[in-house]
């Protein structure tokens, strides 16, 4: 991503306490699979995820509370990450 191409950035907590689970990591990525006009990026302590890949949010082991910074890209950032935040940051 580059800072130049409309990249909008949110903070976000984790809101189920057990943390990114499998489940919430699969709605993200299905739902970055359907913005076909936007990618997200999520990260945490320094590392960084593919918003559209399971395992690469997995591989993130973010705890419940934790904050992550969610970083969109594209025509449909906005709605994107509106709607990332709302998957990431929902209780169970």
């Amino acid at each position: 991503m580059t800072p130049d191409a409309g990249v909008l950035r949110r903070r976000v907590k984790v809101g189920d306490p057990t943390g990114l689970h499998a489940r919430p990591c699969a709605a993200l990525a299905k739902l970055v699979a359907r913005a076909r006009d936007a990618t997200l990026k999520v990260r945490v302590r320094g590392v960084e995820a593919d918003g559209g890949s399971i395992l690469d949010l997995l591989g993130l082991v973010a705890a419940g509370g934790e904050e992550l910074e969610l970083v969109a890209e594209g025509p449909g950032a906005a709605a994107l990450l509106d709607a990332a935040a709302d998957v990431v940051g929902r209780p169970p």
